[in-house]
């Protein structure tokens, strides 16, 4: 469920993207936002809940909670949505204009709050940023050999956090440190957080034809059931693994030395009691007014096969 979402949204986000430009509209990072949240919502079940927000959205436009089946820990996401503009072909001088976004008063740069919220939210926290793209632009990016340009990628929220601290301490620095030339070699896609990796089953053990043999394994390449919803500990020791590998082949920018945030063993009250009532099969309570988008993923049941 999650990974065909994270597999299928990209792609009408990017298609969407591209039909705006061709009809001289703008298509803006909220309403890719909001019809994401909506794609989710409507996936709802007992595994997924997704809060509408009350009033306008500061510091974060969604919020991603993964609890544990069992209810004693999360690990959260909390995402800043922003979108690339640019024309022409060169698809790296393209940047993400809003980036150096300031919001409250005093003024304060977004993805300084996104990373303080982050860090004081009291749960296991990542700040992550989505990266909305047109389908024309990751065409262009996978002629020229960047394979990995979606309509939606994520980046590490401390990553563009330190880019736009060095456009303030040189200015210099201002145009350059918010293309995609200079973002691209930290984005990850949708899919490497939600899906599993494939599993492979090698040779074990081949039997004469003409055998009865309970099973016959002869090392064909399998994709293993999904977990539809991953568990806190999963989803951060993808982060950490993702991370670590990002921003290779960029000068001064490596993401390796990024501390991924641990899951926390302590869920707030109330996405415990939305968590709990998913569980149990019943409709969520709503108490709080919202800044942002909230979504609650409850770890999936474990997958147990039954052979006949």
């Amino acid at each position: 469920m999650l990974c065909r979402f994270a597999k299928e949204f990209p792609n009408f986000s990017a298609m969407l993207m591209d039909r705006g430009r061709l009809n001289g509209r703008s298509i803006r990072e909220e309403t890719i936002t909001d019809l994401m949240m909506a794609c989710l919502a409507v996936m709802r079940g007992n595994s997924l809940h997704v809060s509408f927000p009350n009033e306008p959205t500061t510091g974060a436009d969604m919020e991603w909670n993964f609890v544990s089946r069992d209810l004693s820990s999360i690990y959260c996401l909390y995402i800043q949505a922003k979108r690339e503009y640019g024309t022409g072909k060169i698809w790296q001088r393209y940047s993400y204009r809003e980036l150096y976004h300031q919001t409250g008063n005093p003024k304060k740069f977004q993805a300084d709050t996104l990373v303080k919220n982050a860090k004081r939210s009291g749960k296991g926290c990542m700040p992550l940023y989505a990266f909305y793209h047109s389908q024309q632009t990751c065409d262009w990016a996978a002629t020229s050999g960047c394979k990995k340009l979606m309509g939606v990628n994520l980046a590490s929220g401390f990553v563009i956090q330190s880019l736009v601290q060095s456009s303030i301490a040189n200015q210099g620095n201002r145009l350059k440190n918010r293309k995609l030339a200079t973002i691209q070699p930290h984005l990850f896609k949708l899919t490497d957080l939600l899906c599993p990796s494939p599993l492979r089953i090698k040779p074990i053990l081949q039997l004469d034809a003409e055998a009865s043999p309970l099973f016959h394994l002869y090392g064909a390449l399998t994709e293993f059931p999904p977990v539809s919803i991953p568990s806190p500990t999963v989803i951060k020791e993808r982060l950490e693994r993702i991370i670590g590998n990002a921003g290779e082949g960029s000068p001064g920018q490596s993401d390796s030395k990024i501390e991924v945030p641990s899951v926390s063993n302590e869920v707030p009250s109330e996405i415990l009691s939305i968590a709990m009532s998913m569980r149990e099969g019943m409709e969520p309570p709503e108490k709080t007014k919202l800044d942002r988008w909230r979504v609650v993923f409850l770890e999936s049941e474990p997958l147990t096969l039954e052979i006949r």
